[in-house]
C-alpha cells in the first residue's frame, strides 16, 4: 500500500520539487498551495502532512492545530527556508 502525502507550501516550486523526490520513492503525494485548499481536502485522508511554516493566511502552526483538530492521529512535519 501506497503512503498518501500531502505536502502545503505557497510557493509551487517547491512543493512541485519534493512531490518529485516523494515521488520517487514511491509515495502517493498532493500538492496543495495553502492550508485552507488543504483542509477542504483532508476527508479523504492522508497518511502525512508537510508543510512549511511560513505561509501568508494560515501559517503552518495553525494549519497544524487544525488539522490535528480533525485527525488527532495525523503525522504533521513542519518545514522552512527561513533561518529565523
Amino acid at each position: 500500500m501506497k503512503t498518501r502525502l500531502a505536502i502545503v507550501d505557497d510557493e509551487p516550486r517547491m512543493g512541485q520539487i519534493l512531490a518529485m523526490v516523494l515521488r520517487r520513492d514511491g509515495h502517493e503525494v498532493s500538492v496543495f498551495e495553502s492550508g485552507p485548499a488543504f483542509l477542504e481536502a483532508q476527508e479523504g485522508g492522508f497518511d502525512l502532512l508537510l508543510t512549511d511554516l511560513k505561509m501568508p493566511g494560515m501559517d503552518g502552526v495553525a494549519l497544524l492545530s487544525e488539522a490535528r483538530a480533525r485527525d488527532p492521529e495525523l503525522p504533521v512535519i513542519l518545514i522552512t527556508a527561513h533561518a529565523t
